[in-house]
């Protein structure tokens, strides 16, 4: 395969050529730079920003080589696609689309990172979010974390909530914390928009207190009896709840201005639960938000929360498009059981289960290049349908390709390495012969030879 010099482009048959190349007309030595070689595949077929890993006879790949050095030129380079499909590296944005994958050198711990490019302000907003750089996850699994953002398929899932350890508590079903303390109706003529009720008539035992405001309704529709209100969303919004391990809610919401309701409201005896089907759990649980669908506005105004309690670190959580999975995704680009969640050493663990548009986690920051003594050799990106594969080449194979100049034999001057000697691969061109194939030894007795011929002159005839 062939392979590309990052810092000009230029094409190579070996990895020895490219690496002399560098060498000699970049001015780039193992001591001075860190050597990255970069595999790049990209899948021909552009479908919502997919990458098929079974389709591989539609794959197109490419290998890099990037130096990275302490140079404001090649100490960091972005990554963009042409039209062609073709992977290129450039120390700023591309003029094609930009795969919003960067690979720099820190400069304070001198180590290559991969991180993901800021997102260009000219372009547009849906493309970068189309091409938006992810973290396949590997055999390994993934520890996942809070605020994490997972992508299977085309759907992406958000860990809302995780808690590890603790008294048990109500999970977090809604992103909206009120704290402010609600207050209660003073005006007799406003009226319970459920029970339709006044300030007057209100029973404080069995309808509770008259709240104001529990949403962004305005005017006479803005009051509302605290029992009304749970007792209506107790019976709009159903909760799936198995054995307290597996437990789907939607978020409420108001019916009117459309705004979600918190998950308690704070009253001066205390925080109050809105949603009383809701129990209490005892950590460790995670807590996912699934965002709406398309056509699930009306149903699903607010999305869905699926909160996951294992009993003991053997139980699985089953994410995939089969009716036997406890997390159920309908939708094409999800496999049967596409991903796992999974507890153990304290921890919420992420894992793949060899599906066809693998499972990806969002970045949220640098990833250190592991050095090639460490056990993980690659660092995989995955940017659209392009999958970026980074990988520090070893320092003894460093040492076996760029050599030191060769000591002259006295009396003779050897030419300096030019272009041509190195193994270029230009379209329409053969390969040429590398420097060190070149015969240049004098036959034996030829220099005692007066009037001999020079075997490397050319002769016009």
């Amino acid at each position: 395969m062939a392979m590309k010099c990052a810092t000009c482009g230029q094409t190579f048959l070996s990895q020895e050529a490219v690496l002399l190349h560098i060498q000699s007309f970049h001015n780039l030595t193992a001591a001075e730079a860190k050597f990255v070689l970069v595999s790049a595949t990209t899948w021909s077929k552009d479908s919502h920003s997919l990458f098929d890993r079974e389709a591989v006879d539609q794959h197109t790949r490419q290998t890099l080589i990037v130096p990275l050095s302490a140079s404001p030129t090649s100490s960091t380079y972005d990554f963009y696609r042409d039209s062609g499909g073709d992977v290129h590296a450039t120390p700023g944005f591309g003029p094609h689309e930009s795969l919003h994958t960067r690979l720099t050198l820190s400069q304070s711990c001198k180590e290559a990172l991969v991180e993901q490019s800021p997102v260009n302000a000219r372009r547009v907003e849906r493309d970068a979010e189309r091409s938006k750089m992810w973290f396949p996850v590997g055999n390994e699994g993934y520890a996942l974390k809070q605020a994490d953002v997972i992508k299977i398929g085309r759907f992406k899932l958000t860990v809302q909530q995780m808690v590890l350890n603790g008294p048990a508590k109500v999970p977090d079903y809604t992103a909206i914390h009120d704290e402010r303390p609600l207050l209660e109706a003073s005006q007799p003529d406003l009226h319970c928009r459920i029970c339709l009720g006044t300030a007057q008539e209100t029973n404080r035992e069995t309808d509770g207190p008259l709240l104001l405001a529990p949403c962004l309704c305005k005017g006479g529709s803005q009051a509302v009896h605290l029992v009304c209100l749970q007792t209506w969303l107790k019976q709009k919004y159903q909760v799936k709840n198995d054995r307290n391990r597996f437990i789907s809610c939607k978020p409420p919401g108001c019916e009117v201005c459309k705004a979600a309701y918190p998950s308690s409201l704070q009253r001066p005896e205390g925080s109050v639960a809105l949603h009383s089907a809701v129990p209490a759990l005892e950590p460790p649980f995670l807590v996912l938000m699934i965002p709406k669908g398309a056509g699930e506005a009306r149903d699903r105004p607010h999305g869905e929360r699926f909160v996951f309690a294992p009993a003991d670190s053997g139980e699985k959580l089953r994410i995939g498009r089969s009716s036997a999975c406890e997390l159920r995704v309908n939708d094409v680009s999800v496999s049967r059981v596409h991903a796992t969640v999974t507890y153990r050493d304290g921890n919420f663990y992420l894992w793949d289960e060899g599906s066809k548009f693998q499972t990806c986690v969002h970045p949220r920051g640098p990833q250190i290049l592991p050095n090639p003594g460490d056990g993980v050799r690659t660092v995989d990106v995955q940017a659209g349908r392009t999958v970026l594969s980074f990988a520090m080449i070893p320092p003894e194979l460093l040492e076996e390709h760029l050599r030191p100049p060769r000591r002259q034999k006295p009396g003779r001057e050897e030419d300096p390495i030019s272009p041509t000697s190195l193994q270029t691969c230009d379209a329409g061109e053969s390969p040429a012969i590398t420097h060190a194939e070149q015969d240049t030894s004098p036959v034996d007795g030829a220099d005692e030879i007066e009037g001999a011929p020079d075997r490397n002159a050319c002769s016009l005839h």
